[in-house]
């Protein structure tokens, strides 16, 4: 019996992984877009959003669902598709990004530009779910997607350190940046990774990477406030505040296990 048991939830599990592929975040962030033209912003955010997503309000973060279930008289059109997407190594936690644009009314033109990010989980109802969403935004109009990027972790290793969690491993980087500086950032780039910064277009391809690191000031202050890291150990993500003199505003990293090096595949900054 217990062998049938085995085999009953190795295929359940298998059947899992099958449905889910960056492919399926892709697909859920377009329905959640196409349901915002549809029943517009309020609604289709607290149909998507997971009760405890955090969103980001004046350098607070704030619960999403409770914000949008509360803002029942809030207009205005939110049109946004997705513009690269990852995905763990076990499919149950992923991001996405990609431009957005806000107009007061679908016939007034557009008043606000920018790039969003969201972190996707995988809930017990076999839903994507956003926990996490989170705009940087630009003024100039937004570049048009003709293909999404997809990563996938690779990562096959289930063992975790019983000492590591997002958050030690976002103090690590932390450490290392108060030491070297934005040099810190040049040690955990990749060609996978991707910046998002407030009044700038995304930064991606290790050229504009390096880039964008030497137009980071040294002199940031970092303080994470809450994250997660997933059970296979491979992603995790870490949200929190960014303070240069009186001003606060909000960062986001996701961070990929490569062998035994974590690298920054998805950072929002804004200072």
């Amino acid at each position: 019996m217990k062998y049938y048991i085995m085999i009953v939830v190795l295929l359940c599990s298998n059947k899992i992984h099958a449905q889910n592929s960056g492919q399926s975040i892709v697909n859920a962030e377009r329905a959640f877009a196409a349901m915002s033209t549809r029943v517009g912003i309020n609604k289709s955010f607290t149909a998507n959003f997971d009760t405890s997503c955090v969103v980001f309000v004046k350098g607070k973060a704030v619960n999403g669902y409770q914000l949008y279930g509360n803002n029942v008289g809030r207009g205005g059109v939110l049109n946004w598709e997705p513009e690269y997407v990852g995905i763990s190594s076990t499919k149950h936690i992923g991001f996405s990004t990609g431009p957005y644009t806000y107009k007061q009314s679908a016939n007034d033109t557009v008043s606000g530009r920018g790039q969003f990010t969201t972190i996707w989980k995988f809930n017990e109802n076999s839903e994507w779910k956003a926990v996490l969403d989170m705009g940087a935004s630009y003024g100039s109009n937004n570049e048009r997607v003709t293909a999404v990027k997809i990563f996938t972790s690779d990562f096959n290793s289930t063992k975790v350190a019983k000492s590591q969690n997002a958050l030690s491993i976002e103090n690590d980087f932390i450490n290392e940046y108060q030491k070297v500086g934005k040099l810190a950032f040049n040690n955990h780039i990749t060609n996978d990774s991707w910046f998002n910064r407030k009044n700038h277009h995304p930064y991606y391809g290790l050229e504009n990477l390096r880039a964008a690191v030497a137009s980071i000031p040294d002199t940031l202050h970092f303080a994470p406030i809450a994250g997660e890291l997933s059970q296979s150990g491979d992603f995790a993500y870490v949200y929190g505040n960014v303070m240069t003199h009186e001003n606060v505003e909000n960062y986001l990293r996701v961070w990929i296990r490569k062998g035994k090096e974590w690298k920054l595949i998805l950072q929002v900054l804004n200072w």
